[in-house]
């Protein structure tokens, strides 16, 4: 009840030379973007760090001010009714348009041809909600770069090495 909760800048200056982080925009305003690229820089931590949002225009804006800035678009499942060949194509199209470099897509939506589409247009293939020792072994020998899960402990021990760190602003 009376833990603190610690600031972007404390969290950030904590894992400086520990880890990677993934930061969640949640917020839409440019004043907001615009703090965030000023304490990135501050500590020298852009590449360190990769910018998610489930708002483009924010990380298009994030991409304009922090050019060098590592971003990543969250997806959602095709519609039933788009072939998947079209939907990889949107997904490519998506992470061009946005100079994005990595794709965070359901974890049911993961397979060899996205993942060979994306790596070969240079994009990075987060699985996304990868919870069970099935999933994850799953997405780790279709070759994934990355991946989320509720259960860290787990992961490591599947994987047998360090995950990228999720910070949610």
């Amino acid at each position: 009840a009376n833990e603190k909760i610690p600031t972007l800048m404390e969290v950030l200056q904590l894992g400086k030379n520990q880890c990677r982080f993934e930061i969640e925009l949640k917020t839409t305003s440019e004043q907001f973007v615009r703090q965030i690229v000023q304490t990135i820089t501050e500590l020298h931590l852009g590449n360190k760090v990769e910018f998610t949002s489930a708002h483009l225009p924010i990380l298009i804006k994030l991409k304009q001010l922090m050019p060098a800035a590592t971003i990543g678009v969250f997806f959602q499942p095709p519609p039933e009714w788009m072939q998947k060949k079209e939907w990889y194509a949107q997904v490519v199209d998506y992470l061009l348009l946005t100079q994005a470099k990595v794709a965070h897509l359901p974890f049911a939506t993961v397979d060899k041809t996205i993942i060979a589409i994306l790596h070969k247009n240079k994009k990075m293939v987060h699985a996304a909600d990868c919870n069970s020792p099935k999933e994850i072994s799953h997405v780790i020998k279709l070759g994934v770069d990355q991946l989320s899960t509720n259960n860290p402990k787990l992961a490591l021990e599947i994987i047998g090495k360090p995950i990228i760190n999720t910070i949610l602003l």
